[in-house]
């Protein structure tokens, strides 16, 4: 995935991220590209990388999409 995917899928969920009490899912739905993005980042130390992983899997067992 490139920035470029990624910011045009925030910009086009920006107004899900800006409700007064957002709903997490929600938040994560829009936002798990670019956790995603920021994984696939090589210069992440390996426990880094697992906790990035980590997060990712749980919040999708949380927020099926």
């Amino acid at each position: 995935m490139e920035i470029e995917e990624v910011d045009a899928h925030v910009e086009a969920h920006a107004e899900t991220v800006a409700k007064e009490l957002p709903d997490l899912c929600e938040i994560y739905k829009v936002n798990r590209p670019v956790l995603k993005f920021v994984r696939a980042l090589v210069f992440w130390k390996p426990k880094w990388q697992a906790a990035i992983d980590k997060l990712i899997a749980s919040l999708d067992d949380a927020c099926p999409q």
